[in-house]
């Protein structure tokens, strides 16, 4: 609740698919859409699934998590709170799934550590706070892993009744993102198994029950579903949602997501700092002790490099496929210093890296300290602030109004890079990773707690939505003339808003961006009058709201 999940919506994917819940909430339950207007666009043609949304504006995913975001609203209300609470709930039972597996097959001290750092990462807390099924996704492919790894190590009941969860786990996470749910963990559970020399388990009859068990829900509401979208749910979902969507590209793939292969590396790196700067320490020892790495361990590193290779293979490369890695890494990681801490040997590669790592984290939070210093303090020159960009300005001015919160990230930095310093000084890895720890958490505070809302006040078209309802009588359609889609916009109007082209719009209300809007032609201009133009700034450029002449159309 620190995050502040009550921030108003900008543009953001998961506030795009909230049109899911809508028609959940209207009674469509086997196939919801994001936006029925998407088959009626001028340029959907019936059989062609490469629309924004699909066919008729279908989701890409098994209903699962729109299912239970329905539940919320219904409870909650028509929120940003609600439809965040459910990514939310996830996120905070995979820091508790985490925590009990990592005590009960390594220590406590272990697991307060491994549950800090997926706490910690901004690219989960970030996940965390999106409407989405990712997070929904995460938890049971985190519930399937661990429950796959104790399989491993038991026998007899104990083992049914682990393969039993399994097999439930696997089946929520296949209806929350298909059958990437079983895919996942099974490719985690096979590279173990054949790490060890255990490759005949796999075919092991109460581990392929499990698997099957799972991918079973999948089926059914696929034929369910292929019973209400025909052969366009087909090519959408099962042709182009999975099979060219996770075909490497010489074989055939194709996706929306078309990033670089090395995205996932730069993922890692920017998205989980500090901790990934210690993922060079992690390797070195795993490598010195690779004649000995516990099972548990061992099982960890597999599934976070199925995960990242699986999806670097893949032709869709979409950033939060990647997000299933966080848990392992961080059970990983939390290894890492507690054993070092314990570590006699202070001259191993690992230990050397390990100091590497926190003196990169001192001299990188002494150099933001000191510049948000020099900017709080003395400020920047008149001449070279008005020279910045427009959305440059508006941060920074946005920072000075954040000043309270920068204060206590001031002080709680200092007080994190004097720990971590004294560590590195006496020889002593645990002061310094308690440093690590308090550095995290000022970063983290201020980022989701400060930063990220007011960006997001910043951004958002909640007050434009006011407005344009204030202004609009009620009943009347407005159109929105753009390529893009202006889900936050669509998310806080009253109002119906219908896509639409200028030259075949009825509508005396109209939507456009101050971009496209000036490339029209002064005749086409002329015929517009402005009502209203949004203040948003950042990745959103202004929108307009026109009132189009009566006469306009002849």
């Amino acid at each position: 609740m620190l995050f502040d999940p009550w921030a108003p919506f900008s543009r953001e994917v998961g506030i795009c698919e909230t049109g899911a819940v809508r028609d959940v909430l209207v009674g469509n339950f086997i196939l919801p859409s994001y936006d029925r207007q998407a088959g009626s666009r001028p340029d959907y043609q019936p059989g062609m699934p490469e629309q924004e949304w699909g066919p008729g504006g279908m989701i890409q995913t098994p209903p699962l998590y729109w299912w239970l975001s329905a539940l919320t609203v219904r409870f909650l209300g028509w929120n940003e709170f609600a439809l965040r609470l459910l990514s939310i709930l996830a996120a905070a039972a995979v820091c508790a799934v985490v925590y009990a597996w990592a005590t009960a097959v390594f220590d406590r001290r272990i697991a307060i550590w491994a549950a800090a750092l997926v706490l910690l990462c901004k690219y989960f807390v970030e996940n965390a706070l999106s409407p989405r099924m990712d997070m929904l996704f995460v938890l049971f492919v985190v519930g399937a892993c661990l429950y796959l790894e104790r399989a491993c190590a038991m026998k007899g009941r104990e083992r049914l009744a682990v393969l039993a969860g399994a097999a439930v786990c696997i089946a929520l996470g296949t209806m929350s993102k298909g059958p990437a749910g079983a895919l996942l963990p099974g490719l985690a559970l096979g590279s173990f198994l054949l790490l060890r020399g255990r490759s005949r388990e796999l075919v092991v009859p109460g581990i392929l029950i499990a698997f099957a068990t799972g991918l079973s829900a999948w089926l059914i509401w696929s034929i369910a579903a292929y019973r209400v979208g025909g052969n366009d749910f087909f090519q959408y979902q099962v042709v182009k949602g999975l099979a060219l969507r996770f075909l490497p590209n010489a074989l055939g793939g194709d996706s929306n997501c078309r990033y670089e292969p090395y995205i996932y590396a730069k993922v890692i790196f920017a998205q989980c700092l500090p901790w990934s700067l210690f993922l060079p320490a992690l390797v070195a020892l795993l490598i010195s002790r690779r004649a000995s790495i516990p099972d548990p361990l061992l099982f960890a590193a597999c599934w976070f490099a199925v995960v990242i290779t699986f999806f670097t293979l893949s032709s869709g490369r979409c950033i939060v496929y990647i997000l299933p890695c966080v848990p392992p890494m961080a059970l990983m990681l939390a290894y890492l210093f507690v054993e070092i801490d314990r570590e006699a040997d202070l001259n191993s590669v690992s230990v050397v890296l390990f100091k590497g790592g926190c003196l990169l984290v001192v001299l990188g939070t002494l150099a933001l300290l000191i510049l948000i210093v020099v900017v709080l303090g003395s400020g920047i020159p008149q001449n070279v602030f008005q020279e910045l960009h427009a959305t440059d300005r508006g941060l920074l001015t946005m920072l000075r109004d954040l000043r309270p919160s920068l204060y206590f990230w001031i002080v709680l930095s200092a007080i994190g890079v004097v720990v971590v310093a004294g560590g590195l000084i006496r020889s002593h890895p645990g002061r310094s990773v308690r440093g690590l720890l308090i550095i995290s958490i000022a970063g983290t505070f201020l980022w989701f707690h400060s930063i990220d809302p007011a960006l997001a006040e910043r951004r958002t078209f909640k007050g434009f939505a006011a407005t344009i309802d204030s202004m609009v009588p009620s009943g009347a359609v407005i159109e929105y003339l753009g390529a893009d889609t202006p889900c936050d916009l669509h998310f806080y109007l009253v109002h119906q808003l219908s896509r639409g082209s200028l030259a075949s719009s009825k509508s005396s209300f109209i939507v456009i961006g101050e971009t496209d809007y000036k490339r029209l032609n002064p005749t086409q201009r002329a015929t517009l009058q402005l009502l209203a133009n949004s203040s948003s700034t950042g990745v959103n450029s202004s929108r307009l709201m026109l009132m189009r002449s009566r006469d306009s159309g002849r």
